[in-house]
C-alpha cells in the first residue's frame, strides 16, 4: 500500500545518501563525473520522493480518485527520464525539451492531486 510515511523515509533516505556522497567527495578530495552523477542521481531521486509525497497523501485519503495514480506515473516517468539523461548524456536539445514538458507535467498533476482531496 502506497503511505506517504513510505515516501518521507524515501526522501530521508536519499537525502542521507547525497549527503555521504558529498563527504566522501570532499574527504577524497576529487570530483569525478560519476561522483558528480551519483550526487545528482540522489538528488533527483530525492527529489522524486518529495514531489510523490502529495499523491501518496492522496492515496491516503481519497483511494477512489484516480488523479494521484496518474500523478505517480507521471512522477516516475519524469524520474526515468531525467535519470536517462543523466546517465546517457544525450546531446540532443529536444530530449532536454521533452524531459522539460514530462516534469512539468508531472508537478501539474501533482499539484492537481493535492487539490482533488478536496471535499466536493
Amino acid at each position: 500500500m502506497i503511505t506517504p510515511k513510505s515516501y518521507a523515509l524515501g526522501f530521508l533516505m536519499t537525502s542521507v545518501v547525497a549527503v555521504l556522497i558529498v563527504i566522501a567527495i570532499v574527504v577524497l578530495g576529487e570530483y569525478t563525473k560519476t561522483r558528480g552523477r551519483f550526487l545528482l542521481t540522489a538528488l533527483v531521486v530525492q527529489g522524486y520522493f518529495f514531489c510523490s509525497l502529495g499523491p501518496a497523501w492522496v492515496a491516503e485519503r481519497r483511494p477512489d480518485s484516480r488523479v494521484w495514480q496518474v500523478a505517480l506515473i507521471a512522477c516516475a516517468a519524469g524520474l526515468l527520464v531525467i535519470l536517462a539523461g543523466i546517465w546517457g548524456t544525450p546531446n540532443s536539445d529536444a530530449f532536454w525539451k521533452s524531459t522539460a514538458i514530462v516534469t512539468t507535467l508531472a508537478l501539474v498533476l501533482v499539484y492537481a492531486a493535492v487539490v482533488d482531496v478536496e471535499p466536493r
